[in-house]
């Protein structure tokens, strides 16, 4: 599967959350069960507090808010065109809200903004402002736009006196957890390494697999990770980055190509450990809402991948709740009709719409993946059941890990099915 347009995959998040809240209508036309039992299992489901998260997290997605620290030419701008991955700032671009920093929002092909950044000053820059002092200008602008993440820019080969820009972001950071009871996260960016020795080697397909280029890259963040340890501040990762990428056009003729056509022309791509950089800021994020909102931005396969991960892990332990309801065969019939439910969910991550007859034809195919295994599941579950009401609580474990480990399965094979784009006669010979 392609990567898709940010305008479709925020429609096919929407439907996503449409499925969530049908749910119980879902349910409701399951005859078969006790009314007392639906609900029970209703609950179940819509009161899963991981599964409401995430669900939280799709309804309410935001763009991610990051701000930037460092010197001028620390490469922060090249950093926010290497992150969105399209040429979106030049200093022509820049809106000009404070004196001592700089708004930057990026918008997708619609006009819609995905990603907001605040670019500040350098610490020298900082000093030239007299109307207030340049820590509580910047605070302010930072609690203003309550960030997400902080990231530090500082260019691998600077040599330059570190210890009073430390002590600046120091005083930042802790006048910025006065106003917040989770301040926002830091994260330390050696930029520009492509330019430690040997300097000619600029690909990272070549310089990563040069032992002295890494070692100098691996030497420069120990002696970050030491700078900052000395200064106490606490900080969640430190990755050597490169943001170069060149262009055939300039700036002026790409900002009026649609966003998508821009890395067509890009003649060079020594991009850097950016895709790392995004994954830990994203799995440090405490906002569900902004961690969807990045994973929107970045519209990446792996991104998808994740979300599918997320929708299988929640779904299977809703099955364990499910299997644990002391009512032989019916619970097949709700198990099936929660995996159609994940089934409808992964299709319409890849924007795909399933109507729940449809999703539940391809959990029987997915889980016909040799259809004697899916018959095995089947039998030990209700086996199980059968002799909970001989001896009471002696089946419930066996029968809460095998929901579990189906509905895994089915989600697994969905997740390949629709996002990876591997055929369902190839999954059967796996």
């Amino acid at each position: 599967m392609d990567n898709l347009p940010i305008k479709r995959i925020n429609n096919n998040l929407d439907d996503i959350f449409k499925i969530y809240e049908n749910i119980s209508s879902i349910f409701d036309s399951i005859n078969v069960l006790p009314e007392p039992i639906t609900k029970k299992l209703k609950d179940a489901i819509l009161n899963d507090q991981e599964l409401k998260k995430l669900m939280e997290g799709v309804r309410d997605r935001r763009p991610p808010r990051f701000v930037l620290i460092g010197d001028s030419g620390a490469g922060k701008s090249t950093l926010i065109n290497a992150i969105v991955g399209h040429y979106a700032v030049d200093e022509s671009d820049v809106y000009r809200g404070t004196k001592s920093a700089e708004y930057i929002p990026i918008k997708d092909e619609t006009g819609n903004i995905i990603w907001e950044f605040l670019d500040t000053r350098g610490v020298s820059e900082q000093s030239e402002c007299s109307e207030k002092s340049a820590e509580d200008q910047l605070i302010d602008e930072i609690n203003s736009m309550s960030p997400d993440a902080v990231i530090y820019v500082r260019k691998a080969d600077d040599r330059t006196e570190i210890d009073s820009k430390l002590e600046f972001l120091k005083k930042t950071t802790e006048e910025m957890k006065k106003n917040r009871k989770v301040p926002p996260s830091i994260f330390v960016v050696s930029s520009q390494c492509d330019k430690l020795a040997p300097s000619s080697q600029v690909d990272p397909k070549a310089y990563t697999k040069n032992e002295r280029k890494m070692a100098n890259i691996r030497e420069r963040e120990i002696q970050l990770k030491e700078l900052f340890e000395k200064h106490q501040l606490k900080f969640k990762a430190i990755l050597s980055v490169s943001s170069s990428m060149e262009w055939d056009l300039p700036y002026e003729e790409l900002k009026q190509l649609p966003i998508e056509e821009h890395m067509q022309h890009c003649i060079t791509d020594y991009r850097y450990n950016i895709d790392q950089l995004m994954d830990v800021i994203m799995d440090s994020l405490e906002d569900e809402n902004a961690k969807i909102g990045l994973a929107v931005a970045r519209n990446v396969k792996s991104v998808l991948n994740g979300l599918a991960k997320k929708f299988t892990h929640s779904f299977a332990a809703v099955s364990a709740t499910v299997a644990l309801t002391p009512i032989p065969v019916s619970d097949i019939v709700i198990l099936c009709t929660l995996q159609a439910v994940l089934v409808m969910i992964i299709a319409a991550l890849s924007g795909r719409k399933l109507s729940m007859q449809s999703a539940a034809e391809v959990v029987t195919s997915l889980g016909g993946v040799g259809a004697v295994g899916f018959g095995l599941r089947t039998a030990a579950q209700q086996a199980s059941k059968f002799l909970n009401l001989v001896f009471p609580g002696a089946g419930s474990g066996v029968s809460a890990a095998i929901a579990t480990a189906g509905t895994e399965m089915i989600g697994e094979a969905a997740r390949r099915y629709y996002i990876e784009g591997i055929k369902i006669k190839e999954l059967s010979n796996q």
